[in-house]
């Protein structure tokens, strides 16, 4: 999968850490309330498991089906669907994504009020969806062109203001300090006694009854912080433990 995602002629895509750990976490979490469910119901248990394996399998459901059929999956950047769905390079450097599937609403609004092109709405080659399509690589390179001419930050208000879909191709950076992210707490910058600040993501699921942007964050405990407690259940004496710690057998 790692070769199908990158792009065709290069090499495997670099995994960001994490990302298949938290997916098999969620299902974990979704299977074992289902069980508890079950035994409420029924008075009986249920053994539950998954993997990272099961879970890539089941979030690339779409793209093994795609490949069943026999479509090629890792592609250039001109062997897209169609030229109105794809990243384009701006002219400070940074990516940009439309969404402007919708050919016969789309096509002339984008050509006229965001690029300030209206012949390219009636180019012969472009001027039906069907004419667009066959020639989709050489009005990529048309669009290239023109996004190179302006900054990304001037795209996103051109295509906000023609209520065009598209989205910036951010940083992962940059979700710290991104309006959609922040107004909804989807990421937080916590800040410990010390003064230290570190980002946290609240559960990625919304309850009613509990306000979203309530949620306390404290430091987590020292590694051994809570020995001696445990010791003591089970029947160390005070001493014991001290002696312990002394030696070097526990913190």
């Amino acid at each position: 999968m790692l070769v199908d995602v990158a792009p065709a002629g290069g090499p495997p895509c670099n995994t960001l850490v994490g990302m298949g750990d938290h997916a098999v976490s969620l299902a974990i979490v979704a299977a074992t309330c289902a069980a508890l469910l079950r035994r409420s119901q029924t008075g009986q248990g249920e053994k539950v498991d998954a993997s990272l394996l099961q879970l890539a399998c089941w979030l690339n459901m779409s793209s093994i089906n795609t490949a069943f059929y026999g479509r090629k999956l890792s592609r250039t950047h001109f062997e897209i669907n169609q030229a109105q769905s794809n990243s384009y390079k701006c002219k400070d450097g940074e990516w940009i994504y439309i969404a402007a599937t919708d050919y016969d609403k789309l096509f002339r609004r984008l050509c006229t009020e965001v690029f300030g092109r209206a012949e390219l709405a009636d180019d012969p080659r472009f001027c039906t969806r069907e004419l667009s399509l066959k020639n989709k690589k050489e009005l990529i390179e048309i669009y290239d062109g023109i996004f190179a001419t302006k900054t990304r930050d001037e795209w996103d208000h051109l295509l906000s203001k023609a209520d065009i879909s598209h989205e910036l191709c951010q940083h992962i950076g940059d979700l710290v300090t991104d309006p959609q992210v922040t107004a909804n707490n989807y990421v937080y910058v916590h800040e410990y006694e010390d003064g230290t600040k570190v980002p946290v993501t609240p559960p990625p699921v919304h309850f009613g009854s509990i306000d979203y942007f309530k949620y306390q964050f404290q430091q987590a405990k020292p590694i051994g912080a809570d020995n001696g407690r445990y010791l003591k259940e089970v029947g160390y004496s005070e001493e014991e433990i001290n002696t312990m710690r002394a030696q070097g057998q526990i913190v």
